[in-house]
């Protein structure tokens, strides 16, 4: 629903109006105790599945976490993406403090071990409470969306899915917290992805990255970073600052009809003639 909200406010919905034909939404499902140790090797596993499927090499498109999980994928099988875009995903953790980071620097030792249940799982629930962020004002739903007054079926879709935050794998949102929230081991280049050292350089492929000028989720450096990581030449990155806070990146009217109609635009124009991959699919 991220992606999806409503009319209005889709991304999925913005990225077709603007003629891209193949556009495939990889959902992250909330996690069973059969997932309870699934780590980040097993999520890229799984996607790898999903672009084979597809018929690489295609055109990846990673909102928030998804976008490093698609950076790595990128690091690891070059071959097999075209070109990506990252919205709102923290790349270097330490190129500028965020909410995320704070916390994570300040949590006791054991305090997050503590979080897993013993079916081995990370409650959604549990984690939004830990935000303060159970209810959402309706005035605070309008400014993520960027409109006035949302209509009632809107707001609620809104209300339920913020309400629904998914399950995570004990194993997989651990390693998250110690891998890249403390050790920042993407950006330095000692994350190790399915038995290979991951090297940002070797991403060479065309970049869009998105930040948002308010987000205190995935601040702009923590995103933009990603220019001087990556081996994509500097003509072949393109940076884009949207309005609002994290959500509205996603989800935001303004945004949507502003930013992401140009993200859209360069995936079906200039990412395209750069690799020369018009009839690959968007994921």
């Amino acid at each position: 629903m991220l992606a999806d909200l409503a009319p209005g406010h889709s991304l999925i919905a913005r990225l077709l109006a603007e003629g891209l034909t193949r556009v495939v939404l990889v959902e992250w499902k909330s996690a069973t105790p059969a997932m309870r140790f699934l780590r980040i090797d097993d999520y890229l596993a799984l996607l790898l599945v999903v672009v084979v499927e597809l018929g690489a090499p295609l055109k990846l498109v990673g909102l928030c976490q998804g976008g490093w999980l698609s950076l790595m994928f990128a690091a690891r099988f070059p071959e097999k993406v075209s070109a990506v875009v990252l919205a709102g995903a923290p790349v270097d953790l330490h190129a500028a403090p965020s909410k995320l980071v704070v916390a994570t620097r300040d949590a006791t030792p054991g305090g997050f071990e503590r979080l897993v249940q013993d079916d081995g799982l990370v409650s959604g629930p549990v984690l939004l409470s830990l935000w303060g962020k159970q209810d959402v004002e309706e005035t605070v739903i309008a400014d993520c969306l960027q409109i006035d007054a949302p209509a009632h079926d809107v707001l609620q879709r809104f209300q339920i899915w913020h309400a629904w935050t998914i399950d995570l794998p004990g194993g997989y949102y651990l390693q998250v917290v110690e891998d890249l929230f403390r050790r920042n081991k993407l950006a330095y280049g000692e994350f190790r992805a399915l038995g290979r050292l991951i090297d940002l350089a070797a991403v060479r492929t065309p970049l869009f990255l998105i930040a948002a000028e308010e987000d205190d989720v995935s601040p702009p450096a923590q995103v933009f970073a990603a220019r001087r990581l990556v081996g994509t030449r500097p003509g072949e990155v393109a940076t884009v600052l949207g309005r609002g806070g994290h959500l509205s990146l996603f989800m935001g009217a303004r945004n949507l009809e502003s930013v992401w109609r140009d993200a859209a635009r360069w995936l079906a124009g200039g990412a395209k003639k750069a690799r020369r991959q018009s009839d690959r699919p968007t994921c």
